[in-house]
This record gives structure tokens, C-alpha cells and sequence, in this order.
């Protein structure tokens, strides 16, 4: 695959993720930030694709979506914080399960 083309596809699923969420809990991060926190989960798919080490990568698949959260729907509270990133969890899961049923 080309690695443009799975950057904006991430890059897309990452934002509509991003934005589920945020409708779910009535927050209005804007599209800027929205933009930058689902970049940032399409670079680290990029750094994903690279060889490295095992315990690196499960590393990296947990805190991307929590340093998404916080570039996207900052400033928050340590409780909301959790609440979001199980929400981004669920998000994804219940999307890659719709996916999947077509």
C-alpha cells in the first residue's frame, strides 16, 4: 500500500472517530484540533509499518489514542480523560464492527 494513501484514509477514519466522540459527550473541539489529533493517529500507523520493537508497538497502540485525546479536547480532568479514551476505544470497535457488517 502506499503510504500517502494510508495516511489519509487513517487520517479520515481518525477524524470521524475523533468527531463521534466528541458529539457523544457534547464537546466542541473545533476542526483544527480535530485535524491535528487524527493526524497524529495517521503518523503513528505510518510508524507502525517500521520495524521495531514488540513491546514499542503495544506502547504506541495505547497512548496514541490517550495523546489524542489530549491534543484534541484539552483541558481536562483526569476522570473525563479516561471517560474519553474508553469512549474512543468504543468508538472504533463499534466502527470497525459496522465495517465489517457491510
Amino acid at each position: 500500500m502506499y503510504w500517502d494513501l494510508l495516511f489519509l484514509i487513517n487520517l479520515t477514519v481518525n477524524y470521524f472517530i475523533l468527531f463521534i466522540t466528541a458529539r457523544l459527550f457534547r464537546k466542541q473541539p473545533g476542526i483544527p484540533r480535530l485535524l491535528f489529533g487524527a493526524a497524529l493517529g495517521a503518523l503513528t500507523v505510518l510508524l507502525l509499518k517500521l520495524p521495531l520493537f514488540p513491546a514499542l508497538i503495544l506502547t504506541m497502540t495505547a497512548a496514541t489514542p490517550l495523546i489524542m485525546i489530549i491534543l484534541t479536547f484539552w483541558p481536562l480532568r483526569r476522570l473525563e480523560l479516561f471517560i474519553l479514551w474508553c469512549a474512543v476505544f468504543l468508538v472504533s470497535f463499534l466502527t470497525g464492527g459496522a465495517v465489517l457488517a457491510l
